[in-house]
């Protein structure tokens, strides 16, 4: 099994804090900027369902969001929308943790090996995966705690709903930099040195 690339990472550096890349890990985006990722000869298939499945994960979490907010609105009746939430939030937190577990263990040590400029990009993004799951887990079980009370519309299952929607809305926070960051980072490296990831 590959080494994994942990350290501890200082608050400015955490997903919920930082405003994007620290300047010493974008020195490849300058050469790759984003506008021209797809036209690049070692854009592959592989870089292209990847980044698919980062969309993929932003439409989900967009999903949830909003129908939480219909619901607490008065306008999704609480059995399906209880149903949505299982379905849709059962798939974006096992998608993620199986996404997670693929970067952690196979790509980013590749990767990593490819530019020594770029190494502490991969403990931050390693550290974000962490932050990513206290923040899945606490989903998770807000998530159960409304659906157990969503029957009855009282104001025990709007607090519970409450809570959800405001749990949604940091792993969206966390969520949309951690993915910014790691394409930022992780796909001038690939178009850079084309390593050989499969």
């Amino acid at each position: 099994m590959a080494t994994r690339i942990t350290t501890t990472m200082s608050d400015p550096e955490l997903a919920g804090l930082r405003a994007g890349l620290p300047e010493h890990l974008r020195v490849l985006l300058a050469d790759y900027p984003q506008s021209e990722w797809a036209q690049h000869r070692h854009f592959s298939d592989l870089t292209r369902y990847w980044l698919e499945r980062h969309q993929m994960f932003r439409k989900a979490l967009l999903t949830l969001q909003d129908e939480t907010a219909f619901f607490l609105d008065g306008d999704r009746a609480g059995p399906s929308f209880a149903r949505l939430i299982t379905h849709v939030g059962g798939f974006l937190i096992n998608e993620l943790h199986a996404h997670h577990h693929i970067e952690d263990d196979h790509f980013f040590p590749i990767l990593s090996r490819q530019d020594s400029r770029l190494t502490s990009g991969f403990a931050l993004l390693e550290s974000d995966h962490q932050q990513l799951d206290q923040a899945l887990a606490s989903i998770s079980a807000q998530g159960q705690d409304m659906v157990a009370k969503i029957n009855a519309r009282n104001e025990a299952a709007l607090q519970a709903t409450d809570r959800l929607l405001n749990g949604l809305n940091r792993l969206s926070d966390l969520l949309n930099r951690h993915l910014i960051d790691e394409e930022e980072l992780i796909v001038p490296i690939i178009l850079a040195y084309n390593p050989d990831l499969e």
